[in-house]
């Protein structure tokens, strides 16, 4: 036996669903990632990142962890002009 209770956005099962308009599901277990579309089940596909061993370089030297402001020039912009023709505002000063 399945009983209902509702509040105003969710309604809830003693089962294992939380059923809240304009959100995703979310079951005891885990995210659901099936979309309801028109009373139908659809798919979402994964975006998953592979980070297994090997997968990612992070050795020192293929990291570089620098402070930017280090010995760097940065520039101070005034404003940035998004003109069809890509003109810029920039102010020409420098910080270092």
């Amino acid at each position: 036996m399945i009983i209902y209770l509702t509040n105003d956005l969710c309604v809830y099962s003693l089962k294992d669903n939380i059923f809240c308009k304009g959100s995703v599901d979310t079951t005891i277990i885990g995210v659901d990632t099936m979309a309801q579309s028109k009373g139908r089940n659809v798919k979402k596909r994964s975006t998953s990142v592979d980070t297994r061993l090997g997968q990612v370089d992070t050795e020192s030297s293929q990291v570089d962890t620098r402070v930017l402001s280090q010995g760097f020039d940065l520039p101070v912009w005034e404003s940035v002009s998004t003109h069809l023709m890509g003109r810029s505002t920039h102010s020409g000063i420098s910080v270092t």
